[in-house]
């Protein structure tokens, strides 16, 4: 199975560093949604390198910031979600962290969303 993630210049990132980049969802649950992977194709969470890891966790939190400036209204919080493994959801050719706003229409619509630990803006 092709990897839809290996060809980046086919993608269209809204940040990117030396070791990982990100770009908008093709099919957003909410404004927003944003995916973001390493350079470097990997499995799961726990076979990227910690550099790797870290650099991911900045990109949430500089993709958080700018998403905070550019959404109105400004999100209520925010969906961070990594499966790792396909039993836990991940798609079975790599895994991508997401950043998901959300906002508190979006929760009560859809009920508790237990795979996915919140982040509410400061």
């Amino acid at each position: 199975m092709d990897c839809p993630f290996c060809d980046t210049a086919s993608l269209d990132p809204v940040w990117s560093s030396p070791l990982s980049l990100a770009f908008a969802d093709r099919y957003p649950v909410s404004l927003g949604h944003t995916l973001i992977i390493p350079r470097r194709h990997v499995a799961t969470w726990f076979d990227a390198t910690r550099d790797e890891q870290i650099d991911l966790l900045d990109a949430v939190h500089t993709l958080k910031r700018e998403l905070d400036a550019q959404l109105q209204p400004k999100p209520d919080g925010y969906n961070v979600g990594i499966n790792a493994g396909e039993a836990a959801g991940s798609w079975p050719y790599g895994f991508q962290p997401l950043t998901k706003p959300s906002t508190a229409a979006i929760l009560k619509s859809a009920g508790s969303v237990a795979s996915y630990a919140p982040i509410t803006p400061a």
